[in-house]
C-alpha cells in the first residue's frame, strides 16, 4: 500500500510454522441406516435400519408399520448387511418401486434413493457417526419441547393422529391421558417464572420415568402434559392415570428457601374394539380435556374417566 509520503506499507511475511500442519480429515464409512417418510400419513417420521432383517408393511406384525391403505400388511423386506440395503418387494398387488422403477427382484439401495409403496414414499439417508449425530440432533429439535424434552404439541398430534387410524382399522385400544399442573400460576406469581420452569421440567421427568416405553408423552400447552396410552383396558387406564397423579403428588422441586410442592387433575379418554371406529384425535382430545375440566371442577388432584363414546 502506498502513503501520501511515497512510503509502502508492507504486510509482515507470515512466520515459518505459525500454521500448524494438519492430515487431511479422513471420514469414517458410512454404517448408518435410516428410512425416512417424505410423503405419507407420517410425513417426517423416520426409522433406523439395524443389521438384519425389517419388514415393511401395515401388519401388526410389521417392524415398520405404516398406516397406508395401499400398502400390504406384509408389502416389502428390508436387509442390512455388508453390501449395505437391500429391498425386495413381496410379492404385493400395488409393487414397489425405486426411483420410478418397479422392482423385479432384491436391489441394493443407494443413499437418497426413493422407495415408493402404495401412496407412501421413503427416502434412504445413510450416515456415517458425525453425521448421524447432526441428524439426530435436528429431529430432536423438530418433535421436542426444549423445556421438557417431550414430543411438542404438533408432534405429539400426528403420533396421535397415526395412533387412532391404528386403532380405528383394527379395533384395538387406545386412550389419552391429559395432565394440568394445579395452580400452576401461583408458582410463578409466587416462585418467579425459573421455578415455574423447574417444576415444569420435575413433573416432565417424573411423567417420562412413570410411563412404558411403548406410550408416548407430550407437552399439549402452557403447564397442560399428555400422554397416548396403547391396548389398556378401562380399569388399567383409571390404574395408570392415578399412578401419574401419585407421582406429581409426591414429587418436590427446592428453589432457593423453599421447596415446591404441586398436584395434578388428570382426564382421561379411551375407545377400544368396534368403538374406536367411531372417533378421530380430535374427538378423543376434546372428551379427555371435557374430564380434565370435571376433576378441576371436583377439587383438582384427581382422577376423572370420559364415557363419551360408551367405551370398554
Amino acid at each position: 500500500m502506498h502513503k501520501a509520503d511515497g512510503k509502502t506499507d508492507e504486510l509482515p511475511e507470515a512466520k515459518m510454522g505459525s500454521v500448524r500442519p494438519v492430515a487431511p480429515m479422513v471420514l469414517p464409512v458410512r454404517d448408518h441406516y435410516l428410512l425416512r417418510m417424505i410423503r405419507g400419513p407420517e410425513a417426517g417420521a423416520t426409522w433406523s435400519l439395524y443389521d438384519g432383517e425389517a419388514i415393511i408393511g401395515r401388519g401388526y406384525q410389521a417392524s415398520i408399520r405404516i398406516e397406508d391403505e395401499a400398502l400390504s400388511l406384509q408389502h416389502a423386506r428390508v436387509i442390512v448387511g455388508a453390501a449395505g440395503v437391500t429391498l425386495r418387494d413381496l410379492g404385493t398387488p400395488n409393487g414397489t418401486y425405486v426411483e420410478g422403477k418397479q422392482l423385479k427382484g432384491p436391489i441394493v439401495l443407494r443413499n437418497a434413493d426413493r422407495v415408493c409403496l402404495g401412496s407412501t414414499c421413503l427416502r434412504l439417508d445413510a450416515f456415517d457417526p458425525y453425521e448421524r449425530e447432526v441428524d439426530r440432533r435436528m429431529r430432536e429439535t423438530a418433535v421436542r419441547d426444549r423445556l421438557t424434552n417431550l414430543f411438542n404439541r404438533n408432534a405429539f398430534e400426528e403420533r396421535l393422529s397415526a395412533e387412532v387410524a391404528f386403532a380405528r382399522r383394527h379395533g384395538t385400544t387406545i386412550g389419552v391421558v391429559m395432565i394440568d399442573i394445579d395452580f400452576f400460576k401461583q408458582v410463578n406469581d409466587t416462585y418467579g417464572h425459573s421455578a415455574g420452569d423447574a417444576v415444569l421440567r420435575s413433573v416432565a421427568q417424573g411423567l417420562q420415568n412413570t410411563v412404558r416405553a411403548e406410550d408416548i408423552t407430550g407437552r399439549y400447552g402452557g403447564e397442560e402434559l399428555s400422554v397416548i396410552a396403547r391396548g389398556i383396558d378401562r380399569a388399567g387406564l383409571a390404574q395408570f392415570a392415578e399412578r401419574i397423579r401419585r407421582t406429581v403428588e409426591a414429587g418436590s422441586v427446592p428453589t432457593g428457601d423453599a421447596v415446591i410442592k404441586v398436584t395434578a387433575s388428570c382426564g382421561v379418554a379411551g375407545v377400544t374394539g368396534a368403538n374406536a371406529r367411531k372417533v378421530t384425535s380430535t374427538s378423543l382430545v376434546h372428551e379427555a380435556d371435557m374430564a380434565l375440566y370435571e376433576a378441576k371442577r371436583q377439587g383438582r388432584n384427581r382422577v376423572v374417566i370420559s364415557d363419551a363414546f360408551g367405551i370398554y
